[in-house]
Formats: structure tokens, sequence, C-alpha cells
């Protein structure tokens, strides 16, 4: 699946893959429509990744951290220089050196990585009218919290790896809130309810063992040291 203005024509995989290409379509919307529950069951992850997204990381290297943390919903902080992102997935030093934080909020883009449970969750949610899927992140975490990880303390199934960054290769980077806002009323039933504080819960970690005993011989060294 393609967002507009993409080319993959170059890509190793484009003659053994189905690419998927409507105009005006994005994201969420190819999710809802080809992505069905019975298709993610058969994946560990799925990750919604911008078509601009430059993560500086390696993606085994990431999963292996959140496998051991069981951390259903995350992502990388922001790395980049554009303005607009919510503050709280910006580099926090302390935590980086205990992989990341807790909490209760996960942008979305320009990177999300979520295991299979929690995609499975949200897909119910998922409204058909919406494509970037903006407001969205305002309730996800504290939805999955209360309907589908019920086993899991609530504190404990959304973060934010400092240790991971990543950030746009566009110039731009971001939809404007004016087009992203035109999709919020989608989520309306569910902003009472479930909408995030955007706050930092705890830290994920003491130290950085697990993400050094994970590191794969191609990961990319992390943002900030112990």
């Amino acid at each position: 699946m393609v967002h507009d203005n993409s080319s993959w024509t170059s890509h190793d995989a484009f003659r053994k893959a189905i690419w998927i290409a409507v105009d005006i379509q994005q994201r969420f919307w190819y999710i809802k429509r080809f992505i069905p529950i019975h298709v993610i069951k058969a994946y560990r992850y799925m990750w919604i990744v911008d078509d601009d997204a430059h993560p500086i990381f390696n993606p085994r290297h990431y999963e292996c951290v959140t496998d051991y943390y069981n951390i259903s919903l995350s992502s990388p902080i922001y790395a980049g220089d554009i303005q607009g992102v919510h503050q709280i997935t910006r580099l926090v030093p302390a935590t980086a050196s205990r992989i990341g934080r807790w909490t209760d909020f996960v942008e979305i883009g320009p990177v999300v990585v979520g295991q299979t449970d929690a995609w499975q969750c949200l897909w119910n949610v998922l409204s058909p009218a919406v494509g970037l899927g903006y407001g969205l992140d305002n309730i996800w975490c504290k939805y999955l919290s209360f309907h589908c990880m019920q086993q899991t303390t609530f504190g404990n199934v959304c973060a934010i790896l400092d240790i991971f960054g990543s950030y746009h290769d566009s110039p731009s980077g971001m939809t404007s809130g004016w087009s992203g806002g035109q999709e919020m009323p989608a989520y309306n039933a569910h902003y009472q309810k479930y909408s995030s504080q955007i706050t930092t819960i705890g830290p994920i970690a003491n130290d950085l063992s697990v993400y050094n005993s994970s590191m794969l011989h191609d990961s990319i060294m992390p943002l900030v040291m112990q």
C-alpha cells in the first residue's frame, strides 16, 4: 500500500508484491479495507510508517526490545526539527538511558509500531471515513487498556522509546492541522471516555541492559549513550 505522491517502482519487492494506490487516500483508509483482522492475525507486529519517514534504527532491534517489555503500542521519538509534533514525542535524555517511557499517548506518525493484538482491537474503532487517523491517537491507548489489554496494567500499554528515533525526510513532513482536523468528528463518541492526558507514566527500564543484549550486528548506535 502506498501513500499519494510515493514512487515505489524501484523497490526490490515491486514485482513480487501487490501495490494498492488510491488518489487522496492514506494509511487508515487502506487498513480498514485491505488489512482486516484475519490478515492482521498472521503477523506479530504491524508498522504504520509515513512515506517520508526515516527511522534511524534497525526494526528488528526495535521489536526485540518491545517483545521483552510486551509493549502493545509504541513509537520512537521524533528526532527531526519540524514544528507541530507533541512535545511528549521529543527526546528525554533521562529516560533514553532507561530505554524510554510508558505513556498514555503515542502520536500518529512518522512511525507507529503495534503488536497484532493491539491492531486487532483497534481495527474495530477505525472509521471507514478517515485516512490519516487524525485524533485516533487521542484515544487509542486508553481504549486498548479498557477493552483489550485488561490483564495488563494501564501504565504498561503504550510507550515512547527514547533510545530509538525517526524523522520526516520531506521539508514539510506533517499534514496540516486543518486537513487532519476534518477527521476528528469520526471519534467524537470516544473522546469523553478515552481521551489521553498526554502524560508520562514512568521509565520502561532501569538501564540499557535489554537494549544492549538484543543489539544486532547491523544496529545503529543509540541516540543517547548510557
